[in-house]
């Protein structure tokens, strides 16, 4: 609500008289368009939907003043998805509010990366009884670095064993978003 005095032509204050004006906002904030943005690795071989009330406010603009404590994000910050072969894209909705009370929708993409891991194991070898052979998993594609088990307890890349009996050994490979 706003006072505006109002005079006839001649000005004099015989003729000045005060009338009130109110002003309606009905102007929306304008949020931007922004590109894809990353999941964060989460871990369990998931990923989280990022909070993205800071990158919306720091750049949504409004004709008199964005609400900031008005911020609406669905699916919210932090939700949970697992990690495919497929790289998932996920519409998330963001709501703005100015001060006026007016709202505005957007949608970001999150996009969440496909799991690549490969872990190519070794050839069948044949070694003669007492001799050593050297067994090297390879790894392809992994989220940061890996780890690795093999089934006999051995916890590196590359394992040197000398079996007695014909003898299978398997190599579990996991990498730092715990994707298998």
């Amino acid at each position: 609500l706003a006072d505006a005095t109002i005079v006839d032509g001649d000005a004099s204050l015989a003729d000045m008289c005060t009338q009130h004006v109110t002003v309606v906002d009905t102007v929306r904030p304008e949020v931007p368009t922004f590109g894809d943005v990353q999941a964060l690795m989460s871990g369990d071989c998931q990923y989280e939907i990022p909070d993205l009330r800071d990158l919306v406010l720091a750049s949504t603009t409004d004709n008199c003043e964005v609400d900031e404590s008005y911020f609406v994000q669905s699916p919210s910050a932090a939700s949970l998805y697992p990690q495919t072969s497929s790289e998932q894209r996920v519409d998330v909705s963001v709501e703005v509010k100015d001060v006026s009370g007016n709202i505005r929708m957007a949608t970001i993409t999150v996009v969440i990366p496909a799991n690549e891991l490969l872990a190519k194991a070794p050839d069948d070898v044949s070694v003669c009884r007492g001799a050593s052979v050297l067994l090297s998993s390879e790894v392809e594609n992994p989220n940061g670095d890996v780890s690795y088990v093999w089934s006999n307890g051995s916890t590196s890349k590359d394992i040197t064993v000398s079996p007695n009996t014909t003898t299978t050994y398997e190599v579990t490979v996991t990498d730092a978003n715990g994707c298998t």
